[in-house]
């Protein structure tokens, strides 16, 4: 049907008429494929500079975190594995660190907001690195040797069916 209606109008016009016609639409043609292939490449500019938005986010939590993240470890008790630590304490210890890393983290995210990280697709997307990730958490409990020791013993003590032997 397409292909009809050019022939029907090629056939009615005269020749100088017909290339005019066939020009025209070779132009919109031309112009709606550069138009998508301009979406596409302006897609993928977008998406990098996200990327390297994304990046800058990263290297304030990482430096943030390996900066500030040991202080919690300070407030603590250090874990001596000679010293024969009870299931309760040991628990009481891991989940009270637990919330003062909520806490640090809470304050490092803050800090980190306050930073003039620019959002340079000014797109006003919110990224996922914007609230530190796995990245942060990493290097947050990479720092901290007592309280993975102490997060290891009681692993150990409570075993892969803790709560199954508890409640039978």
């Amino acid at each position: 049907v397409l292909v009809s209606i050019p022939k029907k109008t090629l056939e009615m016009a005269s020749s100088v008429d017909s290339v005019l016609v066939l020009g025209i639409l070779g132009i919109v043609a031309t112009t709606c494929i550069l138009r998508r292939r301009l979406q596409l490449i302006t897609g993928a500019f977008g998406y990098a500079v996200n990327l390297i938005e994304c990046a800058l986010w990263a290297t304030s939590y990482c430096f943030f975190a390996m900066t500030c993240s040991h202080l919690v470890e300070l407030a603590f008790p250090a874990f001596k594995p000679e010293h024969e630590n009870s299931f309760e304490w040991l628990l009481l210890e891991v989940c009270l660190q637990a919330g003062a890393n909520a806490v640090c983290s809470q304050v490092i995210r803050d800090a980190v907001h306050v930073l003039p990280v620019p959002d340079l697709n000014r797109d006003g997307k919110k990224l996922a690195a914007e609230g530190g990730g796995v990245i942060f958490a990493f290097i947050m409990f990479s720092r901290q040797p007592n309280w993975k020791a102490k997060v290891a013993l009681l692993d150990k003590l409570m075993g892969s069916h803790f709560l199954v032997h508890r409640l039978l």
